[in-house]
């Protein structure tokens, strides 16, 4: 069984957080494409206005204003789910126990502390996503069940952990 004491750092955990929430944003909008909606609404002003349409610049301005509050709100999505985060963590940082061991195994993950031992069973972890030297576990629903950095397990045991973890959730 590999183990990890962990010692909490609000810091680097925020910037850990901070690196989940921009790797998500980004991944969300690539979905979207708002380039492609400002170059259509663009040119719907700039033929509305060239050719004296007005139904066309009417529309591209709305269109325009539609997608930025679109992105607007995109972006206020994840910085408010990443203020609940980080209002957690400044709770959690004047809690007595901050502190616990990580470990794992073939059978699970493992926190334990002074006052909780909590498993998290493989089979519970439906798929993973890869961020640099950082592991975001996701079980049903794309729920976040936690995110594992090299920077604090060290680098040989994130290693151990990676295949570990490829070999687990591949075999689900």
């Amino acid at each position: 069984m590999e183990t990890a004491e962990v010692i909490f750092d609000l810091k680097r955990t925020k910037a850990i957080y901070a690196r989940y929430f921009n790797f998500e944003r980004s991944r969300e909008l690539k979905k979207v494409h708002p380039r492609i909606l400002f170059v259509v609404s663009g040119l719907l002003i700039f033929l509305g206005l060239f050719l004296e349409v007005d139904i066309l610049w009417i529309i591209g301005s709305i269109a325009a204003i539609l997608t930025g509050i679109f992105l607007l709100f995109f972006v206020l999505r994840f910085e408010i789910a990443y203020n609940k985060y980080i209002k957690e963590l400044e709770r959690h940082k004047e809690s007595p126990n901050r502190n616990f061991q990580f470990s794992f195994d073939m059978e699970f993950l493992r926190y334990v502390s002074k006052n909780s031992n909590t498993e998290i069973k493989w089979g519970m972890i439906k798929n993973y996503m890869e961020n640099g030297t950082d592991l975001y576990l996701f079980g049903e629903n794309r729920v976040l069940l936690d995110i594992i950095s090299a920077g604090i397990i060290g680098k040989e045991r994130f290693e151990k952990f990676r295949e570990l973890l490829n070999e687990k959730v591949n075999a689900n």
